[in-house]
């Protein structure tokens, strides 16, 4: 229903504090211009991926088929982008040595995702080392003019696994929502109407039927809060006699409802935004600790690699080896934690902070529904009034001055206020037809949706938040059975 493209390049700045997130805009266009129908099927629209340096250092060299085979088994999302913890899961599928890994990854970024180009020089790195050469961004460079990237030995099997333990789900299943009870409907209220004279719209002889055949809906007037039906008498010559009436309807609740929510549809929309921004924030938070845990356990594989010999020129004692088992422990307990915190945080900016948009977004598509009414439902009643008035003047200066031939241009302008009158009458059923379609959307749609939406959010994320904390707590308890056994003098 809302195909709002969100770039990721696209700052939200309107908000004080939070200009360092990366929400779009909701305010800066509507959703449906240039004609698109709210109602389509129409699918968001991709974005480009982000750029990187890298891309100029590959320029335009021809890059093997497993580095875009393995770049799209981890990027399942199809955001362009890779997590740290994602590539070093499979650089580490190449075999090389722990210290050779860390280097990779530190040369490559410094951020806790990485692009598709500098996935590639990763991979290109790879190459170069598995073949004793030497790990440098120049050797790549070199290597890219002239057309002759190394291709890495990578696991299959081990790749496979790793893309299908990747997030691939972007939003809970939907579930089903509140039934909508037509009843009470505003059409159908109990009528509170007055009616001048004293009389009501069924006493109003041929003016009743005249309402009923003029295309309103029956009983339209039983949900106003106040009917007026003036008659103002008959006119037109005997074979185009009609009744003149006038009405008038108000009604209270509708009409303050609707004034009301567009009072209090920016502040929503800026609410939920603020909302989003603040979320997304702590999700690159989260994302960047898991990436900060995993170059530690790197790290950690480093120094137990390379710490197999005695620093001290002593012979190995069961000491040094029993701290260096509890330090291989930590450091693979310390990768599952932040392989859990990086796929937490995977999921919560496509499921979570998605809702949250999603929620946004409703209120930005009211907004956008009063702005088409604003743009739409403007008619040409009152015109068409005085015109019918002028020519009823018109037409009794004629009937009394009764010129050669004044019944030929009576009869004319007889029927042109006939056909004025006919207009009138349709744009008034218009009217009608106008503002039961906004209760409709208001009663049945954004009330409901709105209710839904919240409800499946907040049930989704507080299920997701405790199975990762539990998960975190499993992992934290192991570790910590796992260095009581660590031996010390």
């Amino acid at each position: 229903m809302f195909n709002v493209a969100r770039s990721p390049q696209t700052r939200y700045d309107s908000l004080n504090g939070f200009q360092a997130s990366f929400v779009a805009d909701p305010l800066a266009a509507s959703v449906y211009d240039n004609d698109v129908d709210p109602w389509s099927g129409v699918a968001t629209p991709t974005h480009p991926e982000p750029t990187s340096e890298f891309s100029s250092i590959l320029g335009n060299a021809q890059i093997p088929p497993v580095y875009a085979q393995t770049f799209t088994t981890m990027d399942t999302l199809g955001t362009g982008t890779v997590s740290i913890n994602s590539l070093q899961r499979v650089i580490s599928t190449s075999g090389l040595p722990a210290a050779t890994i860390e280097q990779i990854i530190n040369l490559v970024s410094s951020k806790s995702r990485v692009s598709r180009g500098e996935f590639y020089v990763a991979l290109a790195l790879v190459g170069l080392a598995q073949q004793d050469q030497g790990i440098s961004i120049e050797n790549v460079a070199k290597l890219a003019q002239q057309n002759e990237l190394p291709v890495p030995s990578l696991d299959a099997s081990a790749l496979a696994a790793i893309g299908s333990s990747t997030v691939k789900s972007s939003f809970p299943p939907p579930r089903p929502g509140p039934v909508y009870n037509p009843d009470p409907d505003p059409w159908t209220l109990p009528s509170k109407g007055t009616w001048s004279g004293g009389s009501p719209i069924a006493d109003a002889g041929h003016a009743t039927a005249s309402i009923i055949s003029s295309g309103l809906p029956p009983h339209w007037w039983k949900g106003q809060e106040q009917v007026t039906v003036s008659i103002h008498g008959q006119q037109g010559l005997f074979f185009n006699r009609f009744t003149v009436y006038s009405v008038q309807s108000y009604s209270r609740g509708p009409a303050v409802q609707r004034s009301a929510t567009r009072q209090k549809i920016g502040t929503l929309i800026e609410q939920w935004t603020r909302l989003c921004t603040i979320t997304e924030r702590v999700l690159k938070r989260r994302e960047t600790g898991s990436a900060d845990i995993m170059r530690a356990t790197l790290t950690l594989n480093a120094l137990t690699e390379g710490s197999s010999g005695n620093i001290w020129g002593l012979p190995d004692s069961s000491l040094a080896a029993g701290v260096r088992i509890g330090v291989e422990n930590v450091s693979g307990h310390l990768n599952s934690l932040a392989d859990s915190m990086e796929q937490r945080s995977r999921v919560a900016v496509n499921s979570n902070l998605e809702a949250l948009k999603t929620q946004r977004d409703l209120y930005v598509a009211v907004r956008d529904l009063f702005a088409r009414h604003d743009r739409y439902s403007p008619d040409a009643v009152e015109r068409l009034k005085k015109r019918v008035e002028t020519q009823s003047l018109k037409l009794e200066g004629i009937k009394k001055t009764q010129k050669e031939g004044w019944e030929n241009e009576a009869e004319k302008i007889a029927a042109s206020i006939s056909k004025d009158q006919a207009a009138i009458t349709a744009c008034m059923a218009r009217r009608v037809f106008i503002r039961h379609c906004l209760w409709h959307e208001f009663r049945v749609i954004f009330h409901n949706r709105e209710n839904t939406l919240l409800s499946l959010a907040l049930q989704t994320w507080t299920a997701q938040e405790r199975d990762h904390c539990e998960a975190t707590l499993r992992i934290w308890n192991a570790m910590v059975e796992g260095v009581q056994t660590m031996p010390y003098e």
